[in-house]
């Protein structure tokens, strides 16, 4: 799901580059910016949360047990200055380490997650070369890049090196999807929005589809990567007519109150992503305090609680990476895009 939200995000903004004529490295910039500060932040959060779990143990105990690195999981006290540099250059997904059987296993030692930002980043840097080929960019990343990848993977090329090519299909079927919608591909969409018949069909056959799915999964079913993908993709898909519905329900005064949860949900999504493996050994040892472990209620609370948490965190330290520009430089580039995004793009979408 990561990747394919990436590969539908990552190529939406490089296409709003190519849009505003900006270079290639103010792209690349504006995404490094994004990732790499909030990362550094989590990675601070990350190794101080056994210290903090011991603390509140110790207000119930009466005895405070600094925490030890026999555990694989706090590996991270035991690094050299040379593994922090791997570790904060996401380097260390291509560093062979000892008893590592996968990517994840690299950065089990401080926090899995990791890994997929190692990719995340060299996804980047393959957009941003094909920057260079500006209005024709897509298609090269879509046909050169996957071809490429394609073949590699066929000559054996291992998961286990770092590289991002065995992931890369996950990713250019988001590279796809934004491809779709910004054409207007959709069940419903706007070439069929006088087809009821058709506006209909599309719930129908994502439910049919989600519950088929969820079923075969239930009864032993293990999709591969790629498939899952494709079901995903597929899925963000079928919905795609129904954002305007979905939008103005939203804005609705009755109605409101039910959708700020997920919007405030999908604003902390990268926080969130970064902190919950390790934030929730943090939130259960609140939780417990107060509900049985193994029931329902545990369960629900310490997410509840671990998005609670991750809000605060993201305005503080997310939050002010999000936007690069000042008000006024954004106001100057909407101006711009107005005037020239029809000359440049015929087919680029509305700036709604």
């Amino acid at each position: 799901m990561f990747f394919v939200i990436s590969g539908y995000c990552i190529t939406a903004s490089a296409r709003s580059t190519i849009r505003r004529e900006e270079k290639t490295s103010r792209f690349l910039y504006r995404r490094l910016r994004r990732i790499y500060p909030p990362f550094w932040i989590s990675i601070i959060i990350v190794a101080s949360v056994p210290f903090l779990t011991e603390l509140i143990s110790s207000v119930k105990t009466g005895s405070y047990t600094p925490p030890t690195s026999l555990g694989n999981n706090l590996g991270y006290l035991n690094y050299t200055v040379f593994e922090w540099i791997r570790l904060t250059t996401l380097t260390q997904v291509f560093w062979p380490v000892e008893n590592a059987n996968s990517l994840q296993a690299k950065f089990t030692t401080i926090n899995a997650v990791y890994w997929t930002l190692a990719i995340e980043v060299q996804f980047y840097l393959v957009v941003a070369l094909s920057l260079s080929l500006s209005r024709r960019f897509l298609y090269s990343l879509l046909l050169v890049v996957t071809v490429s990848c394609l073949i590699l993977s066929s000559l054996g090329i291992s998961a286990k090196t770092g590289l991002f090519i065995p992931y890369w299909q996950m990713f250019a079927i988001g590279v796809l999807l934004c491809f779709a919608m910004e054409k207007g591909w959709s069940l419903g969409g706007s070439k069929l929005q006088s087809t009821k018949f058709i506006r209909t069909l599309s719930p129908l056959i994502l439910i049919i589809g989600v519950v088929t799915f969820i079923v075969r999964c239930l009864n032993g079913y293990e999709p591969s990567w790629i498939l899952f993908s494709v079901f995903f993709a597929s899925s963000l898909w079928l919905v795609k007519p129904y954002d305007e519905t979905l939008k103005k329900l939203s804005e609705n005064r009755y109605l409101k109150s039910l959708f700020t949860p997920l919007i405030c949900l999908g604003a902390i999504s990268y926080t969130l992503y970064l902190l919950h493996d390790r934030l929730q050994f943090l939130t259960a040892q609140l939780v417990r305090q107060v509900f049985e472990i193994n029931s329902i209620i545990y369960d629900m609370s310490v997410t509840l609680v671990t998005c609670i948490l991750c809000w605060p965190i993201y305005l503080l330290f997310e939050a002010p990476f999000v936007k690069s520009k000042s008000s006024n430089e954004r106001n100057s580039t909407l101006s711009q895009e107005a005037s020239c995004s029809d000359e440049i793009y015929p087919e680029a979408p509305s700036k709604s």
